[in-house]
């Protein structure tokens, strides 16, 4: 068990990386109000839920343990079911690319798919992010785990593989989330922030920096278009 816990600490570095990148990316309110943002975080969590699958721990003749449900569970917790879906879809997809068209393939492909669907659909639902991200975790776990049921034969491997599983996905459920809530709460000072720049703290009112930065952007304008 520990050997595949062990093993796994590459699948917890990429997704830490993968999640704050997606911040970078999209913690300007600009770039996260447009929908080309969720089709672009889909495809990114795609390609981070296919590395994960690469750095993932073979336990068994194609069966291989990785946190690639993780992606997805964000997708449809934070983002949309759509990118939910299009980071299930891109996983599976490389899951059969890369290892060839066989059972084990097309069921780990049904299994990601049916994990988008639930995240995406437990994405929509009106309840705190706290109750969202239970559920999802019980639907992955439940799904996932199912999955290596049926498709390991040997008992005592099932048994040493699916609670190896289900621990590593308990802690990083846990430090996903964590690590969301941290970033929330630091975009809402970011934001905080950048808006205080330019308004009146007291009265709400633009301030003198933003009349310099609308004097300054009126007389750029005049000189491109030639005083008109």
């Amino acid at each position: 068990m520990l050997i595949i816990l062990k093993e796994l600490f590459v699948n917890v570095l990429i997704i830490v990386a993968s999640i704050s990148l997606g911040n970078m990316i999209t913690r300007e309110r600009e770039i996260a109000a447009k929908k080309s943002a969720n089709l672009m975080l889909g495809i990114l969590c795609g390609i981070f839920g296919s590395l994960l699958i690469i750095y993932g721990v073979q336990v068994s003749d194609g069966v291989l343990v990785d946190f690639r449900c993780i992606p997805i569970l964000l997708m449809g917790i934070y983002i949309s079911f759509s990118s939910s879906m299009i980071t299930a879809t891109i996983i599976g997809l490389f899951r059969i690319t890369y290892f060839g068209v066989n059972t084990i393939t097309i069921a780990a492909f049904a299994i990601v798919i049916a994990c988008g669907i639930c995240c995406g659909l437990i994405g929509k639902m009106k309840v705190s992010v706290l109750k969202r991200w239970i559920y999802a975790f019980l639907c992955v776990a439940v799904i996932t785990g199912t999955g290596y049921v049926f498709l390991l034969h040997d008992p005592e491997i099932r048994k040493n593989v699916v609670l190896s599983y289900l621990l590593g996905l308990t802690l990083i459920t846990a430090i996903s989330y964590l690590l969301m809530q941290y970033i929330t709460k630091s975009n809402l000072t970011y934001y905080h922030m950048e808006s205080a720049v330019s308004m009146d703290f007291l009265t709400g009112l633009h301030n003198a920096r933003s009349f310099d930065y609308g004097l300054n952007s009126a007389i750029r304008y005049v000189k491109n278009t030639g005083g008109y």
